[in-house]
């Protein structure tokens, strides 16, 4: 693309979001001088909610939702683009996928010794790389993660210590004991050849990188909040929830069950026999005044929500400590409903001493007459991600 016959500005890139209900593209503009980056386009395209949502279906209508994201951008991004400098030019490509497109994993890696020993880029890479060719066999051998044919797209150690205290660059420097907290993640090779072939065709010699959510949530929530050093996340997409475990500034483990906001509107719309654009209506008004049939398909399906949510925190309560700050990600159009419904079923382990925090209320606060602003949550978290990624791997 061609913006102009002057000195091209390449402080633009483009963000790719894929989760299991919608993708989203986005235009970037941030200058290294910038605190804050700038969304000059952002458009989200939901898939629509598949009466039998198998893997094959969600692939397929994922790559569709992609096709026209990607045509929205061609036409209307593009003009945008050059309205906001016409000598603009992308410079980077960003793709990350959320649950259950991505898996992302942590491993410790523990080296110990009774004398000092020297901690060398060299000896790092060779455990970093031990990891990593273990990662992609044994995370291939879930069911699921077989049949999406996964790859390996990003790797990174965010925590390292020397004889128990973190230290930020170990180069060079002497210990008894080596702890490195590494993160691997994989995303289905069908994602990368669909957002690929859209590459080819309108974002052509962009380089691209790939980041799970996971570690764009865990990274933007250490960088906001460096106090805080344990916390579990939630994020609440189409076909999936994805909670994660944060202990001692160290990402532990994400856990992924299949219910999300379209399941919760298919569940809702089968048992008040219409359609789930009609559900959806009924669950955003839903109040004391609403059809006692209505209020009660409502409180049935989020009981069957809140049960596979409790299962999860009792699976991850069985290891962890499950922490006292808990942030929830979760569409716009939906957080009104599920910030008091997570917030509830969350209590027994938050309690009165916790904090449940909205990222949508955190980053995107009421306008001053009291409207809801609609910015996109998964984009404003991505966009604060990519501009200061630099700040999260500690070695990658």
């Amino acid at each position: 693309m061609a913006f102009g016959l002057g000195k091209k500005d390449t402080d633009y890139s483009v963000i790719i979001d894929v989760h299991s209900g919608s993708v989203g593209i986005a235009i970037m503009y941030a200058p290294t001088s910038t605190e804050n980056p700038e969304l000059i386009f952002t458009h989200r395209e939901y898939i629509k909610i598949i009466e039998y949502p198998n893997t094959e279906n969600l692939v397929r209508a994922i790559r569709n939702a992609l096709f026209s994201a990607v045509l929205q951008f061609s036409q209307e991004g593009t003009k945008l683009l050059q309205e906001h400098n016409a000598y603009a030019k992308i410079g980077k490509t960003l793709l990350v996928c959320g649950a259950p497109w991505a898996q992302t994993a942590t491993r410790f890696i523990r080296v110990e010794d009774k004398e000092p020993f020297l901690i060398t880029e060299e000896k790092i890479r060779s455990l970093i790389q031990e990891t990593e060719r273990r990662d992609e066999t044994e995370l291939q051998t879930t069911a699921l993660l077989k049949e999406l044919n996964v790859s390996l797209v990003e790797h990174a150690v965010v925590h390292t210590a020397i004889n128990g205290y973190p230290v930020h660059n170990p180069y060079g420097k002497k210990g008894k004991e080596l702890t490195l907290s590494h993160i691997s993640g994989l995303v289905p090779k069908a994602i990368i050849e669909a957002v690929r072939d859209i590459e080819d065709k309108v974002l052509m010699h962009v380089p691209r990188i790939t980041h799970t959510f996971a570690l764009v949530l865990f990274c933007v929530l250490r960088d906001m909040h460096p106090e805080i050093k344990h916390a579990i996340t939630v994020d609440i997409s189409g076909e999936a929830t994805e909670i994660c475990i944060i202990q001692d500034e160290v990402l532990m483990e994400t856990y992924v069950f299949p219910y999300g906001t379209h399941t919760f509107l298919r569940d809702v719309a089968l048992k008040l026999n219409t359609f789930p654009d009609e559900a959806l209506t009924h669950i955003r008004e839903n109040n004391d005044s609403a059809p006692e049939a209505v209020r009660g398909a409502i409180d049935e399906v989020s009981a069957l929500y809140v049960a596979q949510l409790t299962e999860a925190y009792t699976s991850l309560n069985a290891r962890y400590v499950i922490p006292k700050h808990l942030f929830l990600t979760t569409s716009r159009a939906l957080d009104v409903f599920f910030d008091p419904l997570v917030q509830k079923a969350s209590e027994k382990y938050i309690g009165n001493h916790g904090a449940f925090i909205s990222m949508n209320t955190a980053m995107i606060p009421p306008s001053k007459d009291g409207s809801v602003d609609s910015k996109d949550i998964f984009f404003l978290l991505e966009a604060r991600f990519f501009h200061k990624m630099h700040t999260c791997g500690e070695i990658t």
